[in-house]
């Protein structure tokens, strides 16, 4: 809903026809380095970059959030980065742990076993506040790049049009789901981070995300097939 209408063609306009009820979750992405690279944080990551333009990264998709998540960090730290994309995040992780690649941007889940075995460093995560999967891993605001708060998000919306006490009913009956310690837990298996916004607040943050998008995606020339 914030990205894909200025990446794509579509022949619908969310942020016109969908109407938000309420976001689920948000998580981060983690940005980690395989050690032969000989980096530990993200300011020897600028220093070693700017010195060698054009290190390459590794993705999951082509045209994603994980790509525009490292144009972002790019942009905003003054240096080059090449992505390099795969067809999903395993086989992007596998070359990063093999070396084959010196960094990559990871969903925290699926690389936290190969951080905390070693396998890979991990540099920093990308938003405002620390992970709970990776307690000890920086962000990247906290690493000198003030400002910089990005992640997944999930939510639910619904079409435009829908009543209103369909969509309070809907926006209490999950923010209760939420807020339950099961579902919470679960959440928080995942390395999502609970939310259970108002439908207000969740609109807001799709047209903020929207708004930061735009300036990045034409920047970095990020165009959809």
């Amino acid at each position: 809903m914030s990205s894909n209408p200025q990446i794509y063609k579509m022949n619908i306009d969310p942020l016109k026809e969908l109407v938000p009820v309420i976001q689920l979750s948000r998580q981060p992405m983690v940005l980690a380095a395989h050690p032969s690279l000989g980096v530990a944080s993200l300011a020897e990551l600028i220093a070693l970059a700017k010195q060698q333009p054009g290190l390459r990264y590794a993705t999951g998709t082509g045209v994603g959030a994980q790509h525009m998540v490292a144009q972002w960090f790019a942009s905003i730290a003054g240096i080059k980065l090449e992505q390099v994309p795969y067809r999903g995040g395993a086989p992007a992780l596998n070359d990063l742990i093999g070396g084959h690649i010196p960094l990559s941007v990871n969903n925290v889940p699926e690389a936290k076993a190969q951080i905390d075995a070693g396998a890979v460093r991990p540099l920093g995560v990308t938003t405002a506040m620390r992970s709970p999967v990776l307690p000890n891993v920086p962000t990247v605001a906290e690493s000198g790049l003030p400002g910089y708060d990005t992640g997944l998000w999930w939510g639910v919306v619904a079409p435009a049009g829908l009543p209103a006490a369909v969509k309070a009913k809907l926006e209490k009956d999950v923010a209760d789901a939420v807020k339950s310690p099961a579902v919470a837990q679960r959440l928080l298996g995942l390395g999502a981070t609970p939310i259970g916004s108002t439908s207000q607040e969740f609109s807001a943050l799709i047209r903020a995300e929207y708004d930061k998008w735009g300036p990045v995606i034409k920047a970095a020339g990020i165009r959809g097939e």
